[in-house]
C-alpha cells in the first residue's frame, strides 16, 4: 500500500508546487540560478548617477525633486559591488513557480524589490488620497504638441515617423531644466545606454514630472525591474 505521506509533484494539475526545502548554496537559490548567472555576467551594468548642483543651480528641478521627496534618487550614498548585484539578478529569475515572486536572494538574505519596498527605501510612498497619473499617458494619451511645448526648445520638436507618430526628441533639443530631467531618467529611473535622445516612452514620464502630476516612482521602477530580466543590460541600484 503506498503511503499517504508522500509529497505531492509540483507537476502534477491542482496541486501547489513543491518549494525548495533550502537555498543550492549562500550565492545561488537554485541550480538553474547558477547557471543562469553566466548569462547575467555577460550583459551590461549601468550605474547610477549622483544628481550634483550647486545650491542656486536649477531651483526649479531642486525644489520638484524636494517636493516629490525623491531626494534619494540622485544621491545614492556608496558605490555598488557588481559581484553582489550579478547574484540579484541571476536569483531573481525564477524557475520554480513556488519561490515568492518579486523577491531575489543575495548572500543569504531575501531581498525583495517590489514597488512597495522601492517607495519604502527610497521614501517615496504616495499617501492614501493619492494616485498615480502617470498610468493615463502610458499609452500614449497626450498630445505631442503638449509634450513639446513642456520640454523642448523653441523652434524644436519631436522626430516623427511616416503616420506622424512621435519618436525621439534630440537632448540638445531640450530645455535646460529637461535636459537634468533626461539625465535623471535615463541614469535613475528608466535607465539605458543610450542617452543622447528622448524616446517618446520617457518623455511622456517626464512630461508628468515637469507639470507636477503624481508619479508612482516605486511602481514604475518595478516594471522596468521586470522587463530588464530579458534585455541586454541591467540597471545597479
Amino acid at each position: 500500500m503506498a503511503s499517504s505521506s508522500k509529497r505531492p509533484r509540483s507537476d502534477q494539475p491542482g496541486l501547489p508546487p513543491r518549494k525548495p526545502s533550502r537555498p543550492y548554496s549562500r550565492q545561488f537559490l537554485t541550480k538553474h540560478n547558477e547557471t543562469y548567472f553566466a548569462t547575467v555576467s555577460s550583459r551590461k551594468f549601468i550605474l547610477e548617477r549622483r544628481v550634483e548642483l550647486e545650491d542656486d543651480e536649477a531651483p526649479e528641478f531642486q525644489n520638484e525633486l524636494t517636493r516629490r521627496h525623491w531626494d534619494k534618487l540622485g544621491s545614492y550614498p556608496l558605490p555598488a559591488n557588481i559581484a553582489v548585484v550579478k547574484e540579484f539578478y541571476a536569483n531573481a529569475l525564477r524557475p520554480e513557480e513556488a519561490i515568492v515572486p518579486y523577491t531575489s536572494y543575495v548572500r543569504g538574505v531575501r531581498v525583495p524589490f517590489d514597488a512597495h519596498t522601492i517607495n519604502k527605501f527610497l521614501g517615496t510612498t504616495l499617501r492614501p488620497d493619492e494616485q498615480c497619473e502617470y498610468g493615463q499617458f502610458e499609452g500614449g494619451a497626450i498630445a505631442v504638441e503638449v509634450a513639446e511645448a513642456t520640454m523642448c526648445m523653441p523652434g524644436t520638436s519631436f522626430h516623427r515617423n511616416r503616420a506622424q507618430q512621435p519618436l525621439h526628441v534630440k537632448r540638445r533639443d531640450l530645455l535646460p531644466v529637461a535636459r537634468i530631467w533626461s539625465a535623471l531618467i535615463h541614469a535613475n529611473i528608466l535607465p539605458c545606454s543610450h542617452v543622447s535622445d528622448l524616446h517618446w516612452s520617457r518623455a511622456m514620464l517626464m512630461h508628468c514630472i515637469m507639470t507636477g502630476r503624481t508619479v508612482d516612482i516605486g511602481f514604475i521602477m518595478f516594471i522596468y525591474d521586470l522587463d530588464i530580466k530579458s534585455s541586454k543590460c541591467y540597471f545597479i541600484y
